[in-house]
């Protein structure tokens, strides 16, 4: 009866299209998780958009996304209320269902280990928790792979990503 009323006076509301979420819904409402693009890339991890575009760069074995990113879609809705609204439950549950999506396949479950990009230390103190490690939490928790938080550092501060050039970043 409490979280009904707390429903009723502070309503969630899904970051994609700030429609109220009904309770069946997660973090994201389904209308919305069902109309973006997913990526599909799990399916072939050495034959798709990111591995092409990374293979050569760093050694990789496979390579996965969960969706398309449309600068004035919803998935930007999404990851700026993961980012910047204190919802750190968006990118558990986006984690979440990424997993559900791929849950039988080889690759996917050839991973062991999950390693959250670090944030820097003031920065993690200013939003209070690392977006990448909320969406490795929701990952986490459909699969037997480890989270590991310090197997990467960040040692140096810097300056937001959001208005650089695709060269810059």
């Amino acid at each position: 009866m409490l979280r009904d009323l707390i429903q009723l006076v502070f309503p969630a509301v899904c970051p994609g299209c700030t429609r109220q979420l009904l309770r069946q819904d997660g973090a994201v409402c389904f209308e919305c998780l069902m109309d973006v693009r997913h990526t599909g890339f799990h399916a072939a991890p050495q034959d798709n958009e990111m591995y092409n575009r990374l293979g050569g760069r760093v050694a990789l074995r496979g390579a996965g996304a969960f969706l398309y990113f449309d600068k004035k879609g919803k998935v930007k809705r999404m990851i700026q209320a993961l980012k910047y609204k204190n919802q750190p439950q968006v990118g558990i549950y986006l984690g979440e269902t990424w997993a559900r999506e791929m849950k039988g396949n080889a690759w996917w479950e050839s991973i062991d280990h999950l390693v959250p990009v670090p944030l820097h230390g003031s920065r993690h103190r200013q939003r209070g928790y690392n977006q990448a490690e909320a969406i490795a939490k929701g990952l986490a928790r459909f699969s037997s792979a480890a989270i590991e938080r310090h197997a990467l550092v960040r040692a140096q501060k810097t300056t937001t990503q959001t208005r650089q050039s695709k060269q810059e970043r």
